[in-house]
């Protein structure tokens, strides 16, 4: 079943990597002009993703966890992935990241004291972890 939306956190990012990613995955990306320079800043780029009829927000936030993950978080999964690990393995068609996501999707109803499990995807790896 496809999920709601798409969230996958990518360790040590590069947003003309992520750029070039997201324009061959939807039909436009409306990214700021000066999306660069305000990811190598560290702050977050509000932008949007279209396919066919449809648009999303699209938010990407560097050193979203610590220092090393920049989260890429499209709210209405408009996309032609099926959850968020889809998302990750195309993005590692494209680039050698390791990359994080929820195994199951998120949902409101869990509680925060949860440990969820992530799954850890590189090209050479997948992995179980509590993160």
């Amino acid at each position: 079943m496809k999920t709601p939306d798409i969230e996958i956190y990518v360790k040590h990012a590069d947003m003309e990597i992520l750029s070039q990613w997201l324009s061959k995955n939807f039909a436009k990306v409306e990214m700021p002009s000066h999306a660069t320079q305000v990811f190598a800043k560290g702050k977050a780029i509000k932008s949007k993703v279209y396919n066919d009829d449809a648009c999303s927000d699209l938010l990407i936030t560097p050193k979203a966890s610590g220092k090393d993950f920049c989260s890429i978080w499209i709210k209405n999964n408009i996309s032609h992935w099926e959850n968020d690990e889809s998302c990750a393995r195309s993005l590692l068609e494209e680039a050698d990241f390791e990359i994080r996501c929820s195994v199951s999707g998120w949902q409101e109803e869990e509680e925060e004291d949860q440990n969820p499990q992530w799954l850890l995807l590189t090209r050479t790896e997948q992995k179980l972890i509590s993160w």
